[in-house]
């Protein structure tokens, strides 16, 4: 083992190189910010959650209570091993509908910091309510089932987590804290974990029901021991229930209630006893017990961009920048049974390059993983090219994941790999780190943390060495989120961040970022940027490795952010949202012939949206958009329309229009931007959909002896196909 390592790099190479194993080395990646979906039922609704590999900032939604399009307005949070320009563009997650969430599609639209959103689309008018997300790395969806489409179903959707689990039929006994005339700060609790429970939330009433648990006894200590058992039932977790069922009964052995309890014990031993090969499924039919799904969405779209600059008033240069087919397949295997749950997931795609002079073909991979977990003990793996912006992992990576529970509340997290800067890297066996973390839920009352060690080698020395950790608080009104990464190689703070968000009585929500962080991440390998060499070792011919330290201390700028954003609902058809952010990107040093670049002092941005849902026709949505942007080099003035018109049942219009007033501080100059664009929907049949988005760009800027004009072109057209 080399001095300085903190785990045997020799084991965690083999692994990283396992993981490459399942990439092809001249396959590209970029980040994704969906990650994966689950879907819990109750009896008259569902809750659907949306997994991100990166925190959002929850700005509004609308229409406020049903549609067939829900348009949910975020606003992504740079985090570890992510940056602002790769969040820009659109990401698809399919969905097999079934009759209890007519759910087909998550489009995650990457328009910048002030025009990000996830839309949920509908094969058909549905209710929803969109709660508070307890982490900011995933957004929670409540969907009331459509008339006559209560209870269970024959079939489950894949990837949904079935609640119509052994005693499913049995009604819940009468819930604690839910009497109108219950108050304080645990009746509060109660209730909150009793809703959940009758919505089918039975991950949220666990979390609540065992913080409940951890003060000392009082009126609802039984109650919540009973609950929490139930609710492990009904998950499907039946070893926890019934350790907790035996729980009950050796503290409280007498009563009605502990009649109930060993009712619900017996008949969890029965039902664990009975040969589990096939169930019963609703009227009569019966089921495997291993289920199996494959479902995914393939795409094809041909792409030309056309770019026209007008020399003088009599000569014109016309090029064309881009003309590609991207063909894109996004497909999920999966395999649940009572003891586990099994994903393999592909995303990725080629492009074709029509151009002779172009970049050439690419093949792109985003996630290509297996993904195991033992539902009853909660062991957990993944193992192949993912994400991950926790634990001090920076974003994608190609390795393994390992999680083991090592109590109810504690759980230990094992990394290792490669990490993928680059959409056009491979694996590389020359760069890789390995890490611990520790997950302590519910430690105190509504708070979870955790805290983590990793390093990261590049060639033959220490790249990055870091120490820190999450704090995050969750009730039903707010929620905080705080990260602290340092790297005690360099004895300098990486990243310290600070998320929070609260919503009044009045549904008036109020939230706020703030940041702080070295850009990019300090890591020794920042010596490379500007070099005519490619790798640490080559450098290392010329400088000492504490030299390479200093100069990728003099490649790392110092970024602070903060923003304030408010959102409130004017009425049923209308809501008011707006924030406002200051940033400040310092100075870099000139060292090993790169020269040194200055910071933009602080720039200050405000950002105003009105948006109007079922104006014209129900599902249509509208946002009107000003912004201004007093930064270093301009300021800008921003006014936008955004318009979702649902034509009819298969087809949807999109059109929208920016105009951009620039006035340039550096030559006194001004400058005019439009933007218009439309996009058309068309759905052939329930799972193929054609696509067309239409586009300019025209600009005058207004020069000492004239003007000089140019106007862009762009035509994206294809098909999506989902099975």
């Amino acid at each position: 083992m080399k001095p300085g390592h903190l785990f045997p790099a020799r084991l965690l190479r083999l692994l990283a190189l396992i993981a490459c194993l399942l990439v092809a080395p001249e396959l590209h990646a970029a980040i994704n910010v969906l990650d994966t979906m689950d879907v819990v039922h109750g009896r008259d609704r569902s809750t659907i959650t949306i997994h991100l590999n990166i925190p959002v900032r929850y700005k509004s939604h609308a229409p406020e209570r049903s549609g067939d399009l829900l348009h949910i307005s975020v606003e992504p949070v740079v985090t570890l091993g992510s940056a602002a320009d790769i969040l820009l563009g659109r990401e698809t997650m399919q969905w097999r509908p079934d009759p209890r969430v007519p759910l087909f599609e998550v489009v995650y639209e990457g328009g910048g910091f002030a025009d990000t959103a996830i839309d949920l689309r509908f094969q058909g008018q549905v209710e929803f309510e969109v709660p508070v997300n307890p982490d900011f790395r995933s957004i929670v969806v409540i969907v009331k089932h459509p008339p006559g489409v209560n209870g269970s179903v024959a079939e489950p959707a894949p990837g949904e987590v079935r609640a119509d689990a052994v005693h499913e039929g049995a009604a819940l006994p009468e819930l604690a804290g839910s009497s109108p005339q219950a108050q304080g700060p645990m009746a509060d609790l109660m209730k909150d974990a009793n809703r959940k429970m009758t919505d089918g939330d039975y991950a949220g009433a666990i979390r609540i029901y065992t913080k409940v648990l951890q003060f000392q006894d009082h009126e609802y200590s039984s109650a919540a021991l009973e609950y929490l058992g139930l609710a492990r039932e009904r998950k499907g977790q039946l070893a926890h229930a019934k350790a907790v069922y035996e729980d009950y009964l050796a503290r409280y052995p007498e009563g009605a209630d502990a009649d109930r309890v060993r009712q619900r014990l017996a008949g969890l031993l029965t039902a664990r006893g009975t040969p589990k090969a096939r169930l019963k499924a609703a009227g009569g039919r019966e089921r495997q017990a291993h289920e199996w799904a494959v479902f995914g969405g393939f795409s094809q779209f041909y792409r030309r961009d056309e770019n026209t600059a007008q020399l003088d008033e009599d000569d014109e240069l016309t090029t064309v920048s881009q003309s590609s087919l991207s063909s894109d397949l996004d497909i999920t295997g999966r395999l649940r049974s009572d003891d586990y749950d099994l994903r393999t997931r592909f995303t990725g795609g080629y492009l074709h390059d029509f151009l002779v002079d172009g970049s050439g073909d690419e093949s792109t991979v985003s996630s290509l993983y297996f993904d195991g977990r033992a539902t009853q003990r909660n062991y957990s793996m993944r193992l192949g090219r993912q994400s991950r912006s926790s634990g001090g992992v920076l974003g994608r990576f190609d390795g393994l994941l390992v999680s083991i529970p090592l109590t109810g509340k504690t759980m230990v997290n094992l990394v290792g790999g490669a990490p993928v800067d680059s959409a056009r890297d491979g694996f590389d066996d020359q760069q890789y780190f390995y890490g611990l973390s520790l997950d302590f839920e519910g430690f105190a009352k509504g708070w979870d943390a955790n805290a983590f060690i990793i390093e990261q080698q590049v060639d033959t020395i220490v790249d990055r060495r870091a120490v820190g950790g999450e704090l995050r608080y969750f009730d039903d009104k707010r929620s905080f989120f705080g990260l602290v990464d340092y790297d005690i190689l360099y004895n300098d703070l990486n990243t310290a961040q600070l998320l929070g968000h609260w919503t009044t009585s009045g549904k008036t929500t109020v939230n706020f970022v703030v940041d702080y962080r070295n850009s990019p991440i300090l890591m020794t390998s920042n010596a490379l940027q500007g070099q005519a060499v490619d790798s640490i070792d080559t450098m290392l011919d010329i400088f000492s490795e504490s030299e390479l330290r200093d100069i990728a201390r003099d490649r790392t700028a110092r970024s602070k952010l903060a923003t304030l954003g408010v959102s409130r609902p004017l009425n049923d058809s209308f809501q008011l949202s707006g924030d406002v952010t200051l940033s400040n990107f310092s100075d870099t040093g000139a060292s090993a012939g790169v020269e040194a670049n200055q910071g933009t002092g602080n720039e200050y941005f405000y950002n105003l949206q009105l948006i109007g849902s079922d104006l014209v026709k129900p599902g249509d949505i509208t946002i009107l958009g000003v912004r201004y942007s007093d930064a270093d080099t301009a300021n800008i003035t921003s006014f936008s329309l955004n318009t979702r018109y649902p034509f009819s049942n298969d087809l949807r219009i999109n059109p929208r229009i920016r105009v951009d007033y620039r006035e340039n501080t550096d030559d006194d100059t001004n400058q005019i931007i439009y933007q218009p664009s439309v996009r058309l929907t068309y759905r052939v049949r329930r799972n193929l959909r054609l696509e067309t988005d239409l586009g300019g760009e025209w600009s005058n800027e207004e020069i000492v002896d004239g003007s000089d004009k140019s106007r862009n072109y762009f035509v994206n057209i294809g098909y999506r196909a989902d099975f």
